[in-house]
């Protein structure tokens, strides 16, 4: 049977802990498996690449996928998902890490490299520093957005605003877990409430 402190420390722990919104895994976020250009396989679909751009496997990273388009206007090179599990209204991580690709065209100030969830942009990025014989020098990068429904499509696209074309890689999702700690009075009356059972409850086996 628990002692009074471990009935005081039970109750505690149950308040303590926040429910969690468990998401469904990025699929594929590693790119390990192929993913074709301008078609859907490997868990994702892509959209606008051109014959230097989609699934790689050299680099830093061994396996990658690339954003890349020619720089042509209004064709972004982009890449999605469409992932269910969601919970309305929880907020949630995405994060991954991603190089220059070619990084004699476009600049470093534009945020070219943009995430976006539902079709809404939720950040972006400037390119990462590299020099024009280390193109894949990965940075990571990381965004928090709020659910607005139980299934979403996750977007990473590259070219916005200029012509810098990026390695993706290691993407993943996961929510963001809070912690409930109790107000000071609200603890002494759960110590004390966990103390008072565990009396009771001596008290009644020795009748």
């Amino acid at each position: 049977m628990f002692s009074n402190r471990w009935n005081g420390l039970l109750v505690l722990g149950i308040i303590c802990l926040s429910p969690m919104a468990h998401a469904q895994s990025i699929v594929n976020g590693t790119f390990d498996t192929f993913v074709p250009n301008n078609g859907t396989g490997g868990g994702w679909t892509s959209d606008n690449i051109d014959l230097h751009g989609g699934w790689a496997d050299y680099g830093n990273h061994s396996t990658s996928f690339i954003l890349n388009a020619g720089g042509e206007l209004n064709s972004d090179p982009t890449i999605s998902q469409d992932v269910s599990g969601f919970t309305l209204g929880k907020t949630y991580h995405l994060t991954g890490d991603y190089a220059s690709y070619s990084p004699s065209y476009g600049t470093i100030d534009t945020l070219s490299f943009g995430v976006s969830v539902n079709g809404v942009l939720v950040g972006a990025f400037a390119r990462p520093f590299a020099d024009f014989t280390h193109n894949d020098i990965y940075k990571s990068f990381d965004v928090d957005f709020v659910a607005p429904a139980s299934t979403l499509t996750i977007s990473l696209s590259g070219e916005r605003g200029d012509d810098s074309s990026f390695f993706i890689d290691n993407i993943a999702v996961a929510p963001v877990i809070t912690t409930v700690t109790p107000e000071p009075g609200s603890l002494a009356l759960l110590l004390g409430a966990g103390t008072m059972g565990g009396t009771l409850l001596i008290k009644r086996r020795r009748k």
